[in-house]
């Protein structure tokens, strides 16, 4: 019988592996599989996990993992924290009795059991399972052998990692255009611009030409001012002053008196050019052989005397040398002298005579001054406002 057993064993031993390589497990939610080569991380034997203890082990530090009886080499699992679980065959090996085995991440161990193993007596005693083990982030699991001690083997076939976790498939292709929408409200017109400045003020006009002199005015008259008076028989050598005194007769003497109370105002500003004492028709009312002397006061200074005489026809006229200009207001009077004269009984008058030509027309018009300038142009309008955005 002992030679029988022996071979019977190994079949049975071999057919329990083959047993322990199922599908692989159910994805952990939000994760993906990463498979890799079978790779042994853990193997307790000759030891055993004692009844009723949780242990811990590692995944990805190899140094720990041959510590662990793993591969020495580490398997490939990554060490950055990303796997969430591993997919693993499990190997329950000569347990004291049956009892079940659990593995979990961290906390409490779990209720659910991985993997049931029962002894065979007097055969090679092992069970298998083909489960996922949760990991922390540090690549660490815990196992808990339920009822009984049992010897333990695992080994890495894949790993799980979030999908957050794997790297960015290519682009796709980008997908066709959509259909363009339809074209929103054209936008509102934006406010006219502000009106240009006015232009400058045009150029002044030329001033306008000169207005044409005034005609020339009429032509003056002989004042006639006359200044009359009865004299009788002045003496030889007498002066003769006009106009003649309150009581209507000229005055005389023979020291040139002052005249200012024989003096008369001019009614209007006169130029004169000549004067005149007049003896009247009568022969012999002015006679004798000596020169005569007719002068012209004004305000009471002398400002004309003229000895050149004519005594024809009884008149001696006297042309002043310089006309003298007297002006509306100015205190005139005339006087007449002579030695060796003598003045007749008959009456005596005097005139003043104003030159002739009349005044200067008034200076026309100035011209109007030009047109002012035409206004420059208004500035062009501001430019119309931005129209709104396309709708959607």
């Amino acid at each position: 019988m002992k030679s029988l057993r022996t071979p019977l064993a190994l079949a049975i031993q071999l057919v329990l592996f083959s047993a322990a390589a199922p599908a692989t497990p159910v994805a952990p939610v939000g994760s993906t599989y990463v498979p890799i080569t079978p790779c042994r991380i853990l193997d307790t034997r000759p030891a055993a996990i004692s009844a009723e203890t949780t242990v811990t082990y590692h995944t990805d530090n190899a140094s720990i993992m041959t510590s662990q009886n793993g591969n020495a080499l580490g398997c490939g699992i990554p060490q950055d924290g990303s796997v969430v679980a591993i997919a693993a065959n499990v190997f329950m090996l000569n347990p004291s009795r049956g009892g079940d085995l659990r593995a979990w991440a961290s906390g409490p161990p779990p209720l659910s059991a991985i993997g049931v193993f029962t002894p065979f007596a007097g055969l090679a005693n092992f069970s298998g399972a083909y489960s996922n083990i949760p990991l922390t982030a540090s690549g660490q699991f815990n196992v808990y052998a339920d009822n009984a001690s049992v010897q333990l083997a695992i080994d890495v076939e894949g790993y799980w990692v979030p999908l957050s976790a794997l790297p960015a498939g290519a682009t796709g292709a980008t997908g066709p255009s959509g259909a363009t929408g339809a074209t929103g409200l054209t936008g509102m017109l934006g406010a006219t611009g502000p009106t240009g400045t006015t232009g400058a003020m045009g150029v002044t006009g030329v001033t306008g030409a000169v207005g044409a002199t005034g005609a020339t005015g009429p032509t003056g008259t002989d004042l006639g001012l006359v200044f009359a008076a009865n004299v009788i028989n002045p003496a030889t050598g007498d002066t003769i002053y006009f106009p003649p005194n309150a009581s209507g007769g000229a005055e005389f003497d023979n020291n040139f008196l002052s005249v200012d109370q024989y003096s008369i105002p001019m009614p209007v500003a006169c130029t004169f050019d000549q004067l005149y004492v007049i003896a009247g028709a009568v022969p012999g009312g002015l006679g004798g052989g000596g020169p005569m002397i007719v002068g012209l006061v004004v305000n009471g200074a002398n400002t004309s005397l003229a000895t050149s005489l004519d005594n024809s026809g009884g008149r001696v006229k006297a042309n002043v040398s310089g006309a003298v200009s007297v002006a509306a207001g100015d205190e005139i009077a005339m006087f007449a002298t002579g030695f060796g004269i003598q003045f007749g009984s008959a009456p005596i008058a005097t005139s003043l005579h104003c030159a002739p030509g009349g005044a200067t027309g008034v200076t026309g018009p100035t011209g109007a001054t030009g047109a002012t300038g035409v206004t420059g142009p208004t500035g062009p309008t501001g430019i119309t406002g931005a129209t709104g955005p396309t709708g959607p």
